[in-house]
């Protein structure tokens, strides 16, 4: 079978990189399995002919106050980012010239993290690796299909650097937000509530779903109660007017909560 692309870090890739970047913080990842049986581990979604399973990273992340100017606490994320990069740059002709600015203010933001991942030759020669392994593997691909990975590490640093909406500072503001826009079917502002994860899995609908039926689902929200908190998550069960109801899930990223699950 052809490798699909990013495939993903091979586990010995990620166990280098992850060992050498220890402070990994509270992370959504995604566990992968392809038909062989290989099992893999991305912050990005398998792809469609892979298993796949979301798994939270366990270990407590950096307090802000404890990271320099600059700092993310994800150094492994940062990592897969470059490496990602790296392959796009290699395989995709003018993605380094159409990715510049973007790459830019996210390399900014997270300055000091990459300088530090730079400095460890070992780290990059693993990177390095493992970015034309994915290059190579990305020209095998239809044309049509080539360009996915790469398109979705553009939007995932455009959101990484984006201003945060100050309304969303708690998962509950948060939550009432999302159902009010719901209630008068303001498409932007309901997506803005999500995690780019979440905005997958839901864009689609949520695009396309009569204003009438957006609202019917808003206006369906009878109560939402929020029972447990381990940081940087938040649960919360939701109730309906016609008794059903389900788990909302919530994640602390930067200064914003996001709608992780529904």
């Amino acid at each position: 079978m052809t490798p699909k692309l990013l495939h993903h870090l091979t586990m010995p890739a990620a166990c280098i990189m992850l060992s050498l970047l220890p402070n990994l913080a509270h992370a959504e990842m995604f566990q992968c399995k392809s038909a062989s049986g290989a099992v893999s581990f991305q912050e990005m979604p398998c792809p469609s002919t892979d298993a796949q399973k979301i798994v939270q990273n366990p270990k407590p992340a950096q307090k802000p106050s404890e990271a320099g100017p600059g700092e993310s606490a994800d150094e492994a994320g940062i990592a897969f980012r470059l490496t990602v990069k790296a392959s796009c740059d290699l395989s995709l002709p003018n993605f380094k010239s159409q990715s510049e600015n973007v790459y830019a203010r996210w390399r900014q933001t997270h300055l000091q993290v990459i300088q530090k991942i730079e400095k460890m030759s070992e780290a990059r020669e693993a990177m390095t690796q493992q970015a034309m392994q994915w290059a190579k593997a990305r020209k095998n691909l239809p044309v049509q299909q080539q360009s996915g990975e790469c398109d979705r590490l553009m939007a995932d640093m455009e959101e990484a650097t984006r201003a945060p909406d100050p309304r969303l500072n708690s998962a509950e503001k948060t939550w009432q937000i999302f159902v009010d826009a719901l209630k008068i079917g303001d498409r932007k502002l309901v997506l803005a509530c999500l995690t780019m994860t979440a905005r997958d899995q839901f864009k689609s609908f949520l695009l396309t779903a009569p204003q009438e039926e957006l609202k019917r689902m808003g206006n369906s929200v009878k109560s939402i109660h929020f029972d447990s908190h381990f940081e940087p998550f938040k649960t919360a069960m939701m109730a309906r007017d016609n008794g059903t109801g389900g788990e909302i899930q919530f994640v602390h990223k930067g200064a914003e909560w996001l709608i992780s699950g529904m």
